[in-house]
């Protein structure tokens, strides 16, 4: 039986100027009924809201097994085509927002919640880079790699990625698109291969669990009759679901795909006929990527009725097969379960928005010189803090504690002893991390004497920043044997016997080709502590959180941003001076056993020399 995954070889690149290309159906539009659009907007509108960002919008959320065509399923939906490479899978979750409108595109990526600031800085940069993008297809390969250079899915030693909970927000406004909003979550699996782990299995279950346990979603599950229905992950996690919310059978509507591709169509009836599904299962036949393609979306749509209006589809009911059926049942599920939220969505709406007319009130009673005196004392608190934990005096006791608080908070606010414990681990790495190959013995265990351990309260994170693996060993022999032969390579215009200046640079580039990283990520890190600083000084100067969370964003996020960028721009300075020809080493990063073995020896040839005075060999030659 021949393959059809759903997704398309070579398949042409969906273009996000926010037109439907030529190829596509005009049907998506039956997706939600006129009276439906204003509220949809409206709901929209609200979603962007930083007061509202509590309260769960209507939305379509897609669940099912990897391969199960999930994505051929909605770009039938919408009408156009989806960006999915053939063989690939979905690592992340992709929100989808389409609205009718002048054709545009915007994208960006929402942190998942588990993200630390300095992931949530990376995240933001790499929304910047794909905020206007020209192609589905380049959008989703930016956004993989992006995820991996910059947050670490990429595994070491693995040409996979890892799947995490950042969602990729796509917005998409065109004259002929429907009013929709629907997240199509990573395709789930059970078994673990060299690529997907069974922590890979985890997160993928989890993360659906959570979207699907929202009761202001709706579900759409996709299975493929090319499996055996019986094992598909969707359907059991809304079976293992529903039993603790029956509310659940509501909101949610099954798809079988690929019913050409079942062992036979009385198989496939008594199979879904075994598992009574509380609403009818829709059947979708999916282009199949050898056979169909590169036909239109519409000529998919003419193929799909051919195939339901012939042999035995043609005694399933017309309202439960091809693409037309589908959108009809969704719009009047849509509709239903709006309506049902609706009486949910505006008590909350109401409270928030009572709630800012008091505060407002509360403004302005206080008066503009109260308010501006407010605003002057806080900046005035929170410059004498900084100032403090800069310089490290730490004599506000409020703030900074007493001497025996060793609490998580207390060591983020003493901020100089916590970079200076930062610089202490960062040292140590790059003395025992930052050759590539080292000569002689190999490192003793155990922490070096002299080094500091990582703060407890940025152990994980320490570990993950400072962690890197072990230089390569060489003995002596080899090590001479091994140089010998590069500065013969390295050879320029220098007389014979002499070593090139050239082949100097270019041992010295390979020893130090780690320093970008671990500067890099001790940038990081110390840039992490800063960030939870700001927070806890901000909280403990400025006693109202919607002024300090508004000095934090449109104030503090500024200027340090613009600190951020200046350290980066200096660190690339500091680094770029090793890469012009400089062929020196420099001692410092020498080990310690290296440094007192040439000490010692030293010594000892001191201590055969005659004394000054004649009176032979020094009586008390120091020992080390």
């Amino acid at each position: 039986m021949p393959q059809a995954n759903g997704h398309a070889n070579g398949h042409a690149n969906g273009h996000v100027n926010g037109h439907v290309d030529g190829n596509a159906a005009p049907l998506p539009a039956d997706l939600i009924d006129p009276r439906q659009v204003k509220l949809h907007d409206a709901l929209h509108r609200l979603r962007k809201l930083e007061a509202a960002k509590d309260i769960d919008i209507p939305q379509l959320i897609v669940v099912g097994n990897q391969n199960s065509g999930k994505s051929s399923v909605l770009e039938a939906l919408v009408g156009f085509e989806f960006p999915v490479d053939n063989g690939a899978c979905t690592r992340f979750p992709t929100h989808y927002s389409l609205r009718r409108g002048e054709a545009s595109t915007t994208a960006f990526i929402k942190p998942g919640p588990g993200r630390n600031e300095v992931e949530k800085a990376c995240l933001e940069e790499l929304s910047r880079s794909i905020r206007n993008p020209t192609s589905f297809h380049d959008l989703m390969r930016a956004v993989n790699a992006g995820l991996g250079k910059k947050v670490g899915m990429e595994r070491t030693g693995d040409t996979g990625k890892g799947f995490c909970d950042d969602v990729l927000m796509i917005e998409r406004r065109g004259p002929d698109l429907p009013q929709l909003s629907l997240v199509d979550l990573p395709g789930l699996f059970t078994a673990s291969s060299g690529h997907q782990t069974d922590e890979d299995q985890e997160t993928v279950q989890e993360m659906a669990e959570t979207y699907v346990r929202n009761k202001g979603s709706m579900v759409m599950v996709i299975a493929s009759a090319q499996e055996d229905i019986h094992c598909s992950s969707g359907i059991g996690l809304i079976q293992k679901l529903v039993r603790k919310d029956a509310s659940l059978n509501e909101r949610t509507i099954y798809v079988i795909t690929k019913p050409d591709m079942a062992q036979s169509f009385a198989s496939l009836k008594s199979v879904v006929d075994q598992f009574r599904f509380p609403r009818p299962a829709h059947f979708l036949r999916n282009q199949d990527s050898g056979r169909d393609r590169p036909r239109s979306l519409a000529s998919r749509d003419a193929e799909e009725e051919k195939f339901f209006g012939s042999g035995e589809w043609v005694g399933v009911p017309q309202a439960q097969k091809g693409i037309a059926a589908l959108r009809t049942a969704l719009k009047e599920m849509l509709w239903g379960h709006t309506k049902n939220q609706l009486r949910r969505l505006i008590p909350a709406v109401q409270d928030m928005t009572e709630e800012a007319q008091r505060g407002y009130k509360r403004l302005e009673e206080a008066g503009r010189p109260d308010r501006r005196k407010f605003l002057v004392d806080v900046a005035q608190d929170f410059d004498r803090l900084i100032g403090n934990a800069v310089i490290g005096n730490y004599v506000n006791r409020e703030f900074f504690s007493s001497f025996d608080d060793t609490s998580l908070e207390v060591r983020y606010k003493r901020l100089r002893s916590t970079a200076r414990a930062l610089n202490k681990r960062f040292a140590t790495a790059v003395q025992e991390h930052g050759k590539t190959v080292v000569i002689g013995r190999p490192r003793p265990s155990g922490r070096p004497h002299g080094s500091a351990p990582p703060p407890a309260f940025l152990a994980a994170e320490i570990d993950r920043l400072y962690s890197y693996p072990e230089p390569e060993s060489k003995c002596w022999a080899d090590y001479e044997t091994w140089v010998a032969g590069m500065v013969d390579d390295w050879r320029t215009g220098e007389p014979r016997g002499q070593a090139s200046s050239m082949a100097y640079w270019a041992l010295f580039e390979y020893q130090s080709r780690g320093w970008k990283r671990m500067a890099e990520n001790h940038l990081k890190a110390v840039w992490m502590v800063i960030d939870r600083f700001i927070d806890l000084a901000l909280a403990e100067v400025c006693p109202d959180d919607g002024v300090a969370e508004a000095l934090r964003r449109r104030v503090m996020d500024t200027h340090v941003d613009k600190l951020r960028l200046a350290a980066s721009t200096t660190l690339e300075s500091l680094l770029s001076c090793h890469g012009r020809g400089n062929s020196g080493f420099y001692d410092s990063l020498d080990d310690p056993h290296t440094s007192r073995s040439r000490a010692q020896a030293l010594i000892s040839k001191i201590a055969e020399l005659p004394s000054l005075d004649g009176g032979g060999s020094p009586r008390n030659a120091p020992a080390l």
